[in-house]
């Protein structure tokens, strides 16, 4: 029987053995790379982020990127943590446009549940199980109402903190919104940074607004 899991599971710590001893059932746990290689298997494709391993799975519209790993407790068995972001390509595009920076994926939404560890999933991991959160990450990544998230990251203040601010910029841009760019463009050429991070500096507010400026265009065609 497929297990089912909740979203809640899905995105909270996922337990399972750590080791290679042979449980009392007589099942050997799975190693990072051989869950790795199921999820492979179920369409994902791997990668390594630092070090970090993760699989991403392209659904057309949006990919969702989850990293897996075994957390280095002392508690055994020790948990494995799957932690899903969704994003979209173009947004990703518009984000490293402005940036002006390579980057791999830029999350619009996720993680929930991070740090819940009320729920596990029961143990020991096997394809099945890997199957039914393949199957539950990708049906949760598919219902994200991604316009829902653009539109509260265009609402976001200028004051915002660490990566929000170049989204904010990447939301605007990808609205067309020259009005509200414009009006950042003329705040930093009298002097006020309107309370933008040190890193937002002139030329990310140009880059964006010349993306706004070709959407409205298109828009307007």
């Amino acid at each position: 029987m497929l297990l089912k899991t909740t979203l809640r599971n899905v995105l909270s710590s996922i337990e399972c053995l750590g080791g290679r001893q042979v449980g009392e059932d007589g099942t050997i746990p799975m190693r990072l790379k051989e869950v790795i290689k199921v999820f492979a298997g179920l369409g994902w494709e791997a990668g390594s982020d630092d070090g970090d391993r993760y699989v991403i799975r392209d659904l057309g519209d949006r990919r969702v990127q989850m990293y897996i790993e075994f957390k280095r407790f002392d508690e055994e068995p020790k948990p494995l943590t799957a932690t899903p972001f969704v994003s979209t390509p173009a947004f990703d595009d518009l984000v490293e446009r402005i940036d002006g920076t390579p980057r791999h994926l830029i999350p619009l939404v996720g993680p929930i549940g991070w740090g819940d560890r009320e729920t596990k999933i029961p143990q020991p991991i096997n394809e099945e199980v890997i199957a039914g959160i393949s199957e539950e990450v990708v049906d949760w990544a598919r219902a994200q109402d991604l316009d829902a998230v653009l539109a509260r990251l265009r609402a976001l203040p200028t004051s915002s903190v660490g990566i929000q601010p170049l989204k904010h910029l990447a939301a605007l841009a990808d609205a067309g919104d020259v009005a509200t760019l414009q009006s950042y463009a003329e705040a930093f050429a009298s002097g006020d940074r309107l309370g933008f991070v040190p890193y937002i500096t002139e030329d990310y507010i140009a880059r964006a607004l010349a993306i706004a400026e070709e959407r409205a265009a298109v828009q307007l065609s």
